[in-house]
């Protein structure tokens, strides 16, 4: 498989092996992780993949080994979804060689992003050119005692 530059794996479990051996592929620059469940492992081959997308991951624990070995060659990273604690809890290492950045998440409050969170991303690649983030607000429903003055005030 000399030509495979792009691996995408949707609903697995991935097995040690068989993340070592895709991340050993020779030519490999883009794998996208999609609700897959990673092992934990501690050993990895040399860092060469340049693009990483994970979408809708919750293991922060499986994903941080991955993410922290990776860091020196990704040139571009995209998170979906993902349901990791707060970036400034995430002690997420520099990318030094960063030019993209996607960041996509579900929020429950009215600001997206925080200043906080803008920073952390920010901080992230000192080489990023292109950020985008983009979220999805769920706004939390009035109390109905609110609700109910402001139907009264606005039924006039």
């Amino acid at each position: 498989m000399r030509q495979l530059h792009t691996i995408q794996l949707n609903h697995i479990t991935l097995s040690r092996m068989y993340l070592y051996a895709i991340l050993s592929s020779p030519y490999l620059i883009h794998l996208i992780l999609n609700t897959v469940q990673l092992p934990k492992i501690s050993m990895f081959p040399p860092p060469k993949l340049r693009k990483l997308t994970l979408t809708t991951m919750s293991s922060w624990e499986t994903v941080q080994p991955l993410i922290s070995q990776l860091a020196t060659s990704l040139e571009y990273l995209e998170l979906q979804g993902c349901r990791f604690l707060p970036l400034s809890q995430l002690q997420l290492p520099p990318f030094p060689c960063l030019q993209e950045l996607r960041h996509h998440q579900h929020y429950t409050r009215s600001t997206f992003p925080d200043t906080s969170q803008l920073n952390e991303l920010l901080r992230l690649g000192s080489q990023v050119a292109h950020l985008h983030v983009t979220g999805h607000v769920h706004h939390e429903p009035p109390e109905p005692s609110r609700m109910r003055a402001w139907e009264t005030r606005h039924a006039l």
